[in-house]
């Protein structure tokens, strides 16, 4: 290159305006406006999801609703918002009933995320056809099968009672399910029905307290009222012989002696991460639900001890204890 090239190169740079090194301002993607529809207000579940959104730097606008477990406030709720509902991108719905409501109010017009849906295919949380928006999440379900069997390992059991209540999807599917284990294993079943806002649950309670009920092993399914009710039910049964088994770790905290459960908070991060996977490919992916990797076989080791029960080896370092 010549002198005269080079110079004339150098008075190029020189003269050009200041803008014209300035770096091309970067633009912001706008926050995902996120519609959380809550059953029985916030749980673990949502704790994961949103912490793992922040870790990944996901911006999300965040409204919640809480149905404090009513169908009628949900109901009030969600038709409020239908008219506007397309100011949203998204609704992440946690438990059967609120998933199922926020379906039926969607229709279709936003993809949906639910979450701690034990049977997702009998409450009909399908995508429509191929061309429609996602509907996916994450199944809480763990097989009644694998209770059984860590319980038995654990003691006899001869006679189960069941709490039922019959107002709750899941607790339907749960206790068919329990009727053909039990019959395989020749285990007797005894419904026990209870329903919220009515007396059945103390009048249950009384019975089994007074030992009227012919049981040695209560199983408590993962029924959003039942979870409701933990406290409640525990303190009742605190001082009984009855070995309880229940399907969230949240019963046993309050007294059960075992639980084979998901963990919720782990359930949500990974819902998280099918958000930005969905996120990531326009939201037209139609993916199976998430299930439970890694189920955690609880215990209480109060209850344990009350209840003389020795851990076998075959569980040893398996199990994790809540005091």
């Amino acid at each position: 290159m010549s002198n005269s090239h080079r110079r004339l190169i150098q008075l190029f740079f020189l003269f050009l305006p200041i803008w014209a090194f300035a770096e091309t301002p970067a633009i912001e993607a706008q926050p995902l406006k996120l519609l959380m529809v809550l059953w029985r207000g916030e749980t673990d579940a949502e704790h994961g999801f949103l912490d793992q959104l922040q870790k990944q730097r996901v911006a999300i606008d965040v409204t919640m609703i809480n149905a404090k477990q009513d169908r009628n406030t949900l109901a009030e709720q969600l038709w409020q918002l239908a008219p506007k509902i397309d100011q949203f991108d998204i609704v992440y719905s946690f438990g059967t009933t609120a998933s199922v409501m926020a379906k039926t109010i969607i229709q279709g017009r936003l993809p949906q995320l639910y979450n701690i849906v034990s049977y997702p295919a009998e409450a009909e949380l399908l995508p429509a056809s191929a061309d429609s928006l996602p509907l996916t999440g994450a199944t809480d379900t763990i097989p009644a099968r694998l209770q059984l069997n860590v319980a038995r390992q654990l003691f006899e059991i001869k006679s189960i009672g069941f709490l039922f209540n019959s107002r709750e999807q899941n607790s339907r599917v749960h206790l068919e399910e329990l009727e053909q284990l039990c019959a395989e294993m020749g285990i007797n079943l005894k419904i026990l029905r209870v329903a919220p806002n009515s007396e059945s649950l103390a009048n249950q309670l009384k019975r089994l307290q007074s030992a009227e009920i012919a049981v040695d092993t209560l199983y408590l399914p993962s029924d959003s009222y039942i979870i409701s009710q933990s406290t409640l039910i525990m303190e009742a049964l605190r001082q009984t012989p009855y070995k309880i088994i229940g399907a969230n770790e949240i019963f046993v905290r309050d007294g059960a002696l075992l639980a084979v459960a998901p963990d919720y908070e782990a359930i949500g991060r990974d819902l998280a991460r099918r958000l930005i996977e969905l996120q990531a490919g326009g939201f037209r992916s139609h993916l199976e639900p998430i299930t439970v990797k890694q189920p955690r076989i609880i215990y209480s080791e109060t209850t344990l001890k009350r209840l003389q029960i020795q851990i076998p080896l075959e569980l040893a370092g398996k199990m994790v204890s809540v005091r």
